[in-house]
Parts: C-alpha cells; structure tokens; sequence
C-alpha cells in the first residue's frame, strides 16, 4: 500500500468567549489514493462532543459544545468511486445492515449479549418523538439509526423484529393498553425464548436470578418484576405503573420486515459528501401535527456536485447522454451536431432523505435562436421544465428546486434526476453551459455522525472501487476549546470500597465530591453498575441513571439500591461514577471498583400443601448468602404478582413452613431475614387455592395437563392452572355454551412446568359477564383440554 501523506492546516482564530473559554478552529486535510487508508487526527482542548452530552429523551437534547464543524470527502479523480466510506474511532459502523450487526455484536458471546447489544443500540441512538411517517421507511433498523434517531414505540417494535427477521430469528411484538395508556412491547428470541428488549421506554427484565432476561408472559404472570426495574432511561423519572399496561387485553403482532437500505452511493469525479453540525433547517414529515420545531438530533447534510467537464470521460460524469461533445474553450458542453436530439442526465442519489437542493449554472446562447432547457424529473419518465434559457449572451443562474423536489416528501425520497437539452440554431456550439454546481440537503441523525474526542482520533477510509486511478480529498472543520474545563476525575469511593464484601443488598453507593478547576459547581452525577467488568450493559435499568433523575432538588454523591434482593451472593459486581458541573461538562469516568454481597438471598421452591384440614406454606432455605434469621410472610389476593410491603405482612417465623392461621390469602410470599435485620428479595408468588381444594401439583409434570379452576364457582375471579412438560406455545380460551369465544387469556410460549392465571370475568371487551356456565380451553400443538366454570354474580 503506498503511504499518501496528510498535511495539517491549522487555523487559530478567536471567534468566541463563552465561561472564559477560548475557541479556535483548525482543519486537516489528506489526500488519499488507495482503497483502504487510516488516518490520525490529534484534537486538543478541554471539551468534545462526548463529554458536554447529557441524554435526554426527547427532542431538547442537552449538548453544549460540538467540536466537530464540517467533514468533506471529494473525488478530485477522473473515475467513479464506489461506496466512499469514513469512519471515526471505528464507531457507528451502520452503512448497511451486515456492517451495523457485525459492530453491535463484536464480542457477544451469548443470546443474551445478542439481544442486550441489540437494545443498547436503539436505547442509546434515539429519542422518543412522534415519527415523520408510518411504514417500512422509518422502521429500516439502518435508516432509523443513521437518518431519524428519534422514534415511537410502535416504530421501534417495527425495527427490533425487523433485526430479527433479518437474522433468521423470531420476533413479535404485544399491542398494550389501560384505560389512559398504550404501548407497543418487542421481544425477540436468539434461542432461549422471546425476551423483552424495550428500547423505547429503556428497559429490559430480569428474573428473580437477577441474570435470566424475561419475556411478557413471565412479567405478566409476576408483575413486580415490573415493578422493581425502572423505566425511561437515565434521565427517565416516570410515575406511570407500567404493570397496568400488561393485561389480558394485550393483543399479538408478527415480526415487522423492513430492511435492505444501504448508505452506499457512487461518488463522481467533482462530487462531495459533506458532513455538516449546523442546526438543521428542514427535516422529514408528512404525519399530522407537523411539529413546530425540528428536533435537536437532526442534521442537515449536503451532496454537492460540480462535475469537471474537462477533466473527466463523460461517461463518468452523467447517467446518460446523447450527442454531446466536450470542448476546451466556452462553451465547454454543447451538442455534437445540428438536427438530433442532445441532452444529458444526471441521476442525483442520497444516502438519506432528500429535503431540498439547489442548481448554480453557467453557460451562453449564441442567440435567441438557441435554447438550453433544465429539466426535473422524480421518477425519470415524467419530466418538468425547471428554467428555459433562450436569451443571447452568458447566463449565470442560481435556482432552487424546493418546489419540485417538495413532490419528493411523501416519498421519502433518496433520487431524482436533472437533464440539460441543449437546441442549438445554426452551429452545435452555439449554445451550452460551462459550468454546473447541484447541492442536494437531506436528512441525518446527529447519532450518527463522526466525532473527534480529545486526543488521538482514528479516521478510517474504505471504498469497493477496484481501479487504482483514485484521487480522494479528506477535509476535517473543528473547533477547540481551551477554557472551560472539566471537573475532576472521582478517584476514590466513600462505600463500599474497592472490592468490599458486603453482608446486605440494599444500601447506598457513595462517593467524593471532586473539584471543578473553573470553581463550577457540581450539578449531576451519573452512575453506572454491571456484572462485566467491561461496563458494556448495564446489570439491569435500575443501573444506568442520573442522580438528577432521582432527587432533581437535591444533588448528592450517591446512589440508593431501590430493591433488596437485585444482587446475588458470592457475584462480583462493577461500578462507575462520574460528575457535570453548572457548564454542562462531564468529567472521565471514575476507576472501575468492585464489590461483592453475601446478603441474605430470596426463599426458594414455595408451595402451599394441605394437611388434612389446614394449609401450610412450605419453602427451601437459599444456599447462598447469609443465613436467615427469620422469616417475614407477606399475604395478598391481588393477582399477577404483588408488592411485599408493611401492608402485606402477615407474621414472622423461625422456621422453614408457615401454618396458615390467621386470614387466608390468594396469594403469598416470603422474605428471608438475616440475624442483623437485612431483608432479601421477595420469594416468587406462592398461590394457595384457599377458596376450593387445591391438589399437590407435581413441580416437574410429565405431560400436558388443564387443572380445574379454583375457586369453582366463583365470583370475582378464579385461578386457572395448566401443566407442559417442556417449553410450548399454549393458547388459553373462554367459551360460553352456544359455541362463542368470550376472551382469549393468552397466546404465548411458555417454559415447562406449572403456570398460573387469573381471570377476572371480563371479556375481550373488558365487560364482566353474566352468570352460568362456561367453558376453558387449553391447546398447545396437537394437545387439546377443555373444562367448565360456573360464574356467579
């Protein structure tokens, strides 16, 4: 590979004072002429693009300075470039859908890296904004990412399945709602069942193991596993009971299949691709409301070509033409000969969304005898007459095509066409054009686009051309800022220390306050914790937040675990810190320190058994963590997975069983005390059949089995159990006498072993039904079980 020397130019001008900082702006430039070549670009100053960035889901995003100003790549050759591509520090890699999954992948090594890869993606490259349209054209997982970056939940169910679809995976996705809200919930399975990847309200589930991701119907079953993980990201601070949204109601859609777009153009000689950080001035959509402002995240990035006449084979330089000859003196494109059509048509192709363009032309007629028409076309059938040129002498115009290209909005548009015919008089040369510049706007997510960070910047360029007669301009535009500062690096934790050993898990992380080096004043903190030790996911939503989030009107240096019971004994866990002050600078992150519990850890295997006339609760001590002292018995008869809280208990036991001899409950569940009052995690739901005998259920069945509902009759509710001897989907129906379905409990897939309902009479409208009798059926593939209800009123 031969070496092409990049030469620097800097440019120090002071163009601001902001907080007593300095700006300058500098500029590198290279020269490229292989199909492969890696760069480095050293930005100084104190601030970048990712240290003055604070998340906000919504369109008002908090960004105080953007180095970065302009990026330009230009084919100064004589040949066609083929799919030109630049890329900073080898970070958003999303030109086509094999490059974008091969990046977000790049070290998973299991389902659940693969299905968290994929949800950090989305969560982290997008906001929550209604979409310009509906379809396939915003739900393409790479014009998501690298065109609009903003979404609705529906949209992002549409790109997740779609990932799926395109991995050969399966992907689904639940329509919600209450009475006041509705949602749309993705999962997708990579092989060990359909999980929840939430990327539009930020959050994924985990199990009672606090490692197994979870799908609809296990957190529909249990419902405080909703419950305890938080929603909306880390600067998401919501009231909304997100449980209310998981219900009978809930309706299944297949996986989307929107795919297949590609940022690769051709470049031509002449032709740019430019990069530009200015706010954007349009942007796409076509739904109503139109909102009144353009979010933040967009960006409004420019297509510029001039081809060379003279410079490069025409065949090089248009799409198609037809007697039209290149001369060295003006006008430098004109018709070959007199009495024949002559034109040329250049097809101009957007790797985003077109919004507007512009053409800037110069040429000469020898007399109003010659004409030289500019047309438009969207399609390349149907052509519209932009300008006439018909006068005698020079013409210079520069015109705007916002009212043709303004067709192109419906369309969402990546093309369309510009030709020049050219009717000459008496000589072929009489008229032509010299010149011709085309700048064509379109559409970009500020997510995408490459940044410089402080230091030693990798620019890596790539294309699939495989001439060797390449002649590539890089130019680079970035602003320095040599004032502000920011705060000072967390290097000590207050609790727990570097790898403690803890003997509870609930407790408060804390930490110094660092100093500012301006004397700002610290204003938020963000803290980060994980089971890796890479930080690449966090351990669970609850721990990806902003402090601010958590207690807006007061600021501390720490972070309160929300939940006993979200660590695991004898699990080494990873944390992180680091501080904004009043300017909006971020410090570096903190060293990574660790720590491990040995709390007291949830009861296991809980069951309700009947002894003769009385009900015991029976469960296992866990075998990890602290030992229990006692144990706390919380009772319910809110179905799907209650709260255990000073309202739900019940006694306190020393033992292993508990009698049940005070009010009956539906439902119940068990935490473990340990001999210093430290509390675990709640036990899973243990249901007790109360109302009408409950058989022992074998907890590893043989075969499918429909239980009879209990209690039987009932009033306001029953419970209906099923048993599968190995994961299947299973359908559960209500069917009155004459034939007619009334509600379908689920469809779904559910791992082997016992599972639990609880139907409330409502049908698949949400009315209660009348008194009588009914009937509830169980399929699951060729097995089929019915029984009968009575309801009473």
């Amino acid at each position: 590979m031969k070496l092409v020397q990049g030469y620097r130019k800097i440019f120090v001008l002071l163009i601001i004072c902001f907080s007593s900082a300095q700006i300058t702006d500098h500029s590198e430039s290279f020269t490229i002429a292989e199909s492969s070549k890696k760069m480095i670009v050293t930005m100084g100053g104190f601030l970048d693009g990712e240290n003055t960035f604070s998340y906000r889901n919504n369109p008002e995003l908090e960004s105080v300075f953007q180095p970065m100003q302009c990026l330009r790549l230009t084919n100064e050759g004589t040949t066609i470039i083929d799919a030109p591509r630049i890329n900073i520090n080898n970070k958003k890699r999303w030109f086509d859908f094999d490059s974008m999954i091969n990046e977000i992948f790049e070290s998973a090594e299991s389902n659940k890296d693969r299905a968290l890869s994929v949800w950090k993606l989305l969560s982290d490259n997008s906001i929550h904004f209604n979409t310009p349209e509906d379809g396939c054209n915003i739900a393409d997982p790479v014009k998501f990412l690298t065109i609009y970056g903003y979404m609705t939940c529906g949209c992002a169910s549409e790109i997740i399945t779609s990932i799926a679809k395109m991995l050969h995976y399966d992907g689904r996705a639940w329509y919600m709602n209450d009475s006041d809200n509705s949602h749309v919930v993705p999962e997708i399975n990579f092989g060990d069942g359909f999980v929840i990847i939430d990327s539009d309200a930020k959050v994924f589930y985990l199990d009672y193991d606090n490692r197994t991701l979870l799908g609809k119907s296990q957190v529909t079953e249990d419902k405080f596993l909703i419950r305890r993980t938080h929603h909306f990201g880390k600067c998401g601070n919501s009231s909304y009971d997100m449980c209310k949204l998981y219900n009978g109601k809930n309706a299944l859609a297949g996986p989307s299949d929107c795919s297949g777009h590609t940022l690769d153009i051709p470049l031509r000689p002449g032709e740019s691709l430019v990069y530009d950080w200015k706010d954007a001035a349009w942007f796409h959509h076509v739904c109503q409301p139109v909102p009144k402002t353009i979010p933040k995240i967009l960006a409004n990035n420019r297509i510029e070509y001039k081809p060379v006449f003279k410079k490069a084979p025409l065949n090089q330089l248009v799409n198609h033409s037809k007697n039209i000859m290149i001369s060295q003196t003006s006008p430098f494109v004109h018709a070959e000969t007199i009495g024949d059509d002559a034109y040329f048509e250049i097809r101009i192709l957007s790797p985003g969304v077109i919004l507007d363009g512009s053409i800037r032309v110069a040429g000469k007629c020898g007399s109003q005898d010659d004409i030289v028409l500019l047309e438009y076309s969207n399609n390349y059938t149907t052509w519209q007459t932009v300008k006439t040129f018909n006068k005698a002498g020079e013409f210079k115009e520069s015109l705007v095509l916002s009212a043709f290209l303004s067709s192109l909005a419906f369309e969402a548009s990546h093309t369309y066409f510009i030709r020049f015919r050219f009717m000459p008089g008496k000589t072929a040369d009489a008229c032509g054009i010299d010149s011709l510049m085309i700048t064509t706007s379109y559409q970009t997510s500020r997510f995408f686009m490459p940044e410089l960070k402080i230091g030693r910047n990798a620019v890596t360029y790539n294309d699939r051309s495989s001439n060797d007669l390449r002649n590539i301009k890089l130019a680079i535009h970035w602003q320095e800022s040599e004032g502000d500062r920011t705060p000072q690096q967390i290097t000590r934790p207050v609790y727990p220390a570097d790898n403690a050993e803890l003997q509870k898990t609930q407790f408060t992380f804390s930490w110094d306050i660092p100093a500012d080096p301006d004397g700002d004043e610290i204003m938020d903190y963000e803290f980060q914790l994980s089971d890796r030790s890479d930080m690449r996911f966090p351990l669970s939503p609850n721990f990806d937040r902003y402090i601010s989030s958590i207690s807006p009107d007061s600021i501390k240096p720490e972070f309160v675990v929300p939940w006993p019971g979200l660590f695991n004994a004898g699990t080494i866990y990873y944390w992180r810190v680091r501080s904004k002050d009043s300017y909006g600078a971020w410090s570096a992150w903190s060293p990574t320190w660790s720590f491990v519990t040995q709390g007291v850890m949830l009861p296991l295997d809980g069951t309700c058994i009947r002894k003769e006339s009385e009900l015991y609760l029976k469960w296992n001590q866990n075998s990890g963590g602290a030992a229990p002292a006692c144990y706390h018995i919380h009772g319910s008869n809110i179905a799907n997975g209650f709260t255990p809280d000073s309202s739900t208990y019940i006694a306190t036991t020393f033992e292993n069983d508990y009698k049940i001899t005070n009010k009956n409950y539906a439902f119940y569940r068990i935490v473990a005390v340990d001999s210093n009052g430290f509390c675990s995690g709640p036990s899973r739901v243990i249901t007790s059949g109360i109302m009408a005998e409950q058989p022992v259920r074998d907890l590893f069945p043989s075969g499918f089995t429909l239980w009879q509902n209990y209690p039987n009759p009932f009033n306001a509710s029953t419970v209906i159990e099923f048993s599968i001897p190995e994961s299947a989907n299973v359908i559960i129906e209500i069917w009155d006498l004459q034939g007619n379905r009334i509600a379908c409990l689920f469809n779904d897939h559910f791992t082997g072993g016992i599972h639990r309902t609880v139907w409330n009479g409502l049908d698949d409208q949400g009315k209660n039904i009348a008194s009588g009798v009914y009937l509830y059926r169980m399929q699951s593939g060729n097995f089929t079980q019915t029984k009968k209800m009575i309801k009473l009123q």
